[in-house]
């Protein structure tokens, strides 16, 4: 075994609407142990969280390949395709293969998800991925409408100045969903009234340029919108360079905030994780507007 290890650690935030006597751990409970298609081929899981210390919660996210005895093998000696049946490998119903494990601790004071985006053998799970996992698993949950549950990832903080910094933003869309009743921001409590006198849970905006060569000036009042859906939503821009261009839609959601851990010797990668996961500190609002 090397004598260090780097894992990296990403972030998610987990929102209730109605925000009142929700328990986030109870959330991740009612969806844990059940399997869901992922990416490709693989499926995932993630297992219930067990409480490791007071208001943090501990669990795994698993992705793994299932096995389709009707789908034909390989013969890597020959290149040539075989039935699996004709091999005589029988492969119980219940084993996944090629099996990888990220740890998760769950923050229940502001429903933060810390969890490995890299883990110690070198394996990812992309924030965006891990997200989709969380929105499939609510479906039902949130079909049922007594309870809408949105995941969102944690940008890096310079992640709405990456979005906003295209130099002739065509179009932008702003999605918006609930803020936390506890941010303290005035912008997000500005947001949250907005929707919540409405019955709406979320909102979206989307500005389209009038001009190619002029592009999108977001005002004050935009770019406030702009930096609480960063942290409760995404923000998506589209544009051209300064020699017109088109550049690549860039997106809050693409700049997920980050943290390196490096691992001594035998040690594990959740030490890291709950260091990471009690000293992360947030700042909600970046103040482009100001």
């Amino acid at each position: 075994m090397p004598e260090t290890r780097d894992v990296e650690f990403a972030v998610l935030n987990i929102a209730a609407e109605p925000h009142k006597n929700v328990e986030y751990w109870r959330l991740l409970k009612s969806i844990a142990k059940m399997p869901r298609p992922f990416w490709g081929d693989d499926f995932a899981a993630i297992t219930e969280p067990e409480l490791l210390e007071p208001g943090l919660y501990l669990g795994t996210i698993l992705v793994w390949q299932e096995v389709d005895p009707d789908k034909p093998a390989v013969n890597k000696d020959t290149l040539t395709e075989v039935r699996v049946q004709d091999t005589g490998i029988r492969i119980p119903q219940n084993l996944g293969l090629n099996s990888r494990h990220f740890f998760y601790i769950l923050r229940e004071r502001d429903h933060k998800i810390f969890y490995e985006s890299k883990n110690d053998e070198g394996h990812h799970l992309h924030p965006s991925r891990f997200k989709k996992l969380l929105d499939r698993a609510f479906v039902p949950l949130n079909g049922r409408g007594e309870l809408s549950v949105t995941i969102t990832v944690v940008p890096d903080e310079d992640g709405l100045n990456q979005v906003l910094s295209i130099p002739h933003i065509t179009k932008l869309q702003i999605f918006l969903a609930t803020p936390n009743p506890d941010q303290a921001e005035n912008q997000a409590r500005r947001i949250l009234k907005r929707l919540t006198d409405q019955g709406a849970k979320s909102q979206e905006i989307v500005y389209t340029a009038k001009s190619r060569k002029a592009g999108i000036k977001p005002s004050k009042e935009t770019i406030w919108d702009c930096e609480v859906a960063a942290d409760n939503g995404v923000v998506t821009a589209e544009g051209y360079d300064k020699g017109g261009v088109k550049l690549p839609t860039r997106s809050t959601d693409q700049y997920p905030k980050t943290y390196s851990y490096t691992i001594p010797g035998a040690g594990s990668a959740i030490a890291g994780l709950l260091t990471t996961a009690k000293r992360a500190v947030f700042r909600q609002i970046r103040r482009l507007g100001q």
